[in-house]
This record gives structure tokens, C-alpha cells and sequence, in this order.
């Protein structure tokens, strides 16, 4: 049952062609509004749907509204261009003891391949897709950044299993690019992003694995993120392949707090993962595109502001059928072993008991 709330109308007596009548008794009407009151059973109202919830809803002759929720926005997607390995790996680092650091970089790397390869890619279906050779690729990223903030980690392990946990808060600002090729059978397609953000990131991860027993471990980990600062990014496209042939480009920028976790754990073959994410601030986003699709020229763009709240969550199991059997099998055979263990020592008691009888009576 929709919830109902009320809404104030003064719609003119105007003849509407909305779908069925309300089922709801209309009011008793001055004698002017006579002929109208009926023909306001629904008004106009369908002028703004987001995600297939009407934002407007239908009004009834009482003035209420009956329908579903307006959908909550979504604060837009930015582009965003992290340091690579390479970059981190060769910044400059200062120790200021007790786990606190200042770290800085500028620099860049590339990775190219021109070796023709034949791969699959996977559908949203979970399925294999159709075979495409790629005759060359490549991917170039430059950045430059400074933090300071501080850090460690920490390992233990014994008999029972170990632990391990690291953390990381950092105060900090940073710029990068990146762009990618890719050629191959499919077509040609370009594409690139920039971005640059500043604030203040923490992020932590902490596991617990039990020593293995049937040949079987048990633990669990998790990891968080959160950063509150802004960034802004834009990302684009140009392509000619058989899916888009076109230009699309996006330009967004965030500021506010965001954080997301992941919390994963396993009992032998059984695995299980919740995730979550929430965001608080002001995004906003400007994007376009231009593309031709069977003799037809498309252009469209879009802009999109978003501010308050948002919150999601998630969770999967999975299940390692074959090692479920060997562990299956690993039980089967310690079991085997016990029983028979179990009737040797029975059958050697009866023994020793048939042995003290037969002595007794001199047998």
C-alpha cells in the first residue's frame, strides 16, 4: 500500500486525460465547481520520473498523493587518477620517527605491448564473451604529491594461527593523468583521465587465520577507507569499434567526507563478504557525447548536482565445491582411521579379557 501524504492543489478546472479514475470519494463541491471536482480525480503529474520513480505523483480529488518515493540522488561520479606502484615506490620518504613520515613524488610511468593476444573478457551475465584479438595496448600515468601523516603494522603468529593489522592517516595533496590505447579487433579506442584532490585519508586493514586443521584454515579480515577533503576530475573518451563509435567526455568535482569497508571471512570452502559505503557533502558533474549508430548522429550531454546523504551496502557467499570434497574426503578418512583404530583396541581388550578366562580355568 503506497503511503499517502498531503499535498496543497489550486489546478484550474481544466479536462485531463490521465489514466483511471481514483476509486477515492470526492469531497462535497461548491455548486460553480460542480462539473469540475470529477474530472479532477487525477491531475497531470507524470512531468518527472528519476530511476522509474515519479518525482511529481498523481493527485487524487482530495489532494492527496499516492505513489512511490522520489528516487534520492546520487552524488555524481568523479574521475580519479591514483599514483602508481612505480611513482610510490621511488618517492621520496622521510622517517620522523614514531611511525610518522612525509612522503613526496613527481614522475610518471608506461607499460606497452604490442604482442597480438587473443582473450575473453567476461559478460555483466557472469558468462564468457565472444574471442577478440588485441593487436597492441598501452597505458601511460604521470602524477605528482605530497603527504605527511602516520602509519604502521604490526604481525603475530603461533600455534593457533596469526594476526596481522597496518593503518595509515595522512594529511595530504596530489595531481595525475593517465591515458590508455588499446587496438585490436574490435576497433581502436583512447581514453584518458586527470584529477587532483586534497584533504585528509586514513585507511586500515586487520586478518586472523587459524592454523589449518583437516587441511582447512578459518579466519577473517577487513579494510576500511574514508576521506574527507575535495577532488575534481574529468575522463574521456574516443573511440571506433564495433560497440561506440564516438566521443564522450565527463567533468565532476566532490567535496565532503566519504568512507567504504569490507569485512570478508571463511570456514573452509565457505566464503562470505559484506561491503558498505556512505558519502556526505556536494558533487557535481557536467558530461557529453557524440556518437553515430547505424546512419543516425547523436549528441546529448548532462549535468548533475547532488547534496546530503548517501549509503550502500552489500554482501556475497561463495562456496569451493572442490574443496568442500576434498575436505569431504579428509574427514571420511580421519573418521575411517578413528573407527578402525577404535575396533583394534576393542578387538585387543576381548583378546586380553578371552586370554585372563582361558588361563582361569586352565585352558
Amino acid at each position: 500500500m503506497p503511503q499517502l501524504q498531503k499535498k496543497e492543489t489550486t489546478t484550474p478546472a481544466a479536462k485531463t486525460s490521465a489514466s483511471k479514475p481514483s476509486t477515492a470519494a470526492a469531497p462535497a463541491a461548491a455548486p460553480s465547481a460542480a462539473g469540475a471536482a470529477p474530472k479532477l480525480a487525477e491531475q497531470v503529474a507524470r512531468a518527472n520520473y528519476k530511476d522509474g520513480a515519479a518525482l511529481v505523483a498523481p493527485a487524487n480529488a482530495n489532494g492527496y498523493v499516492a505513489g512511490k518515493e522520489a528516487a534520492k540522488p546520487k552524488m555524481p561520479k568523479v574521475a580519479s587518477v591514483d599514483p602508481s606502484k612505480e611513482m610510490l615506490a621511488g618517492a621520496k620518504k622521510t622517517d620522523l620517527g614514531h611511525g610518522g613520515y612525509t612522503q613526496t613524488w613527481a614522475g610518471g610511468s608506461a607499460e606497452n605491448e604490442l604482442k597480438p593476444t587473443v582473450v575473453r573478457e567476461r559478460e555483466k551475465d557472469g558468462h564468457l564473451g565472444k574471442s577478440k584479438l588485441e593487436l597492441a595496448s598501452g597505458e601511460a600515468t604521470a602524477g605528482v604529491g605530497a603527504r605527511v601523516g602516520i602509519g604502521g603494522e604490526v604481525e603475530k603468529s603461533g600455534k593457533y594461527g596469526k594476526a596481522a593489522a597496518k593503518g595509515d592517516v595522512h594529511l595530504g595533496a596530489e595531481a595525475g593523468a593517465n591515458a590508455k590505447y588499446k587496438v585490436g579487433s574490435d576497433g581502436v579506442e583512447l581514453s584518458g583521465n586527470a584529477s587532483a584532490k586534497a584533504g585528509v585519508e586514513a585507511s586500515g586493514s586487520a586478518s586472523v587465520e587459524s592454523a589449518k586443521v583437516l587441511g582447512q584454515t578459518a579466519g577473517i579480515a577487513g579494510k576500511a577507507k574514508g576521506f574527507a577533503g575535495a577532488r575534481v576530475g574529468a575522463g574521456g573518451k574516443v573511440a571506433i569499434t564495433k560497440e561506440f563509435v564516438g566521443a564522450k567526455g565527463q567533468v565532476g568535482g566532490f567535496a565532503g567526507a566519504e568512507a567504504s569497508g569490507e569485512l570478508a571471512g571463511h570456514i573452509g570452502p565457505v566464503t562470505g563478504k559484506l561491503t558498505a559505503a556512505a558519502q556526505a557533502g556536494i558533487g557535481a558533474s557536467l558530461d557529453g557525447e557524440i556518437s553515430y549508430d547505424h546512419g543516425k548522429l547523436k549528441l546529448s550531454g548532462r549535468a548533475a548536482v547532488a547534496l546530503g546523504l548517501g549509503a550502500s551496502l552489500g554482501a556475497s557467499v561463495e562456496i569451493d565445491i572442490g574443496t568442500a570434497l576434498k575436505m569431504g574426503g579428509a574427514i571420511a578418512i580421519a573418521a575411517a582411521r578413528a573407527a578402525s583404530h577404535s575396533v583394534s583396541q576393542v578387538a585387543a581388550t576381548l583378546g586380553s579379557a578371552w586370554g585372563s578366562v582361558a588361563h582361569w580355568f586352565g585352558l
